[in-house]
């Protein structure tokens, strides 16, 4: 598996984390997220792009125009995506909540990590951490209404 393109610039500049930071206006927990497998804002990639491309490393820049690093819609807890995602051969289906689409559904992250696509399993892992508590917090602000 290739590095991340950032992570690879940096070392390639021979900066740390902070240096890298400074010259694109994040912190060094930003760089450190991103180097993870965080998603990038997309001026952020247009900096990295610039700077990779002014000190030399075209083929960074090149990496960091791919299809891979271009921001996707972002979704939004509470939208009713499932019933887009269905197993190959699945009859299209309404409601998110049918045990049908809990299959569908299990069968797609189990896509996700089949493909040992270390960044990939990451981003997944991250989206179900960011989904768990807003239902958890849903959860916890359903009770304290009830009271």
């Amino acid at each position: 598996m290739q590095k991340n393109p950032i992570k690879r610039l940096r070392e390639l500049l021979g900066w740390n984390q902070a240096t890298l930071g400074q010259a694109i206006g994040r912190s060094w927990q930003s760089v450190q997220n991103y180097e993870a497998g965080k998603r990038v804002p997309p001026e952020v990639i247009d900096k990295l792009k610039t700077l990779a491309a002014q000190r030399g490393f075209a083929d960074v820049a090149l990496e960091l125009s791919s299809e891979e690093w271009q921001v996707r819609r972002v979704f939004h807890p509470g939208e009713k995506l499932i019933s887009q995602a269905q197993p190959r051969g699945a009859a299209s289906r309404r409601d998110p909540g049918a045990p049908a689409d809990r299959s569908a559904a299990h069968e797609l992250l189990d896509d996700v990590y089949d493909s040992g696509n270390l960044e990939a399993i990451a981003a997944a892992y991250q989206n179900l951490l960011v989904l768990a508590r807003y239902v958890h917090l849903n959860r916890a602000g359903l009770s304290k209404k009830r009271r």
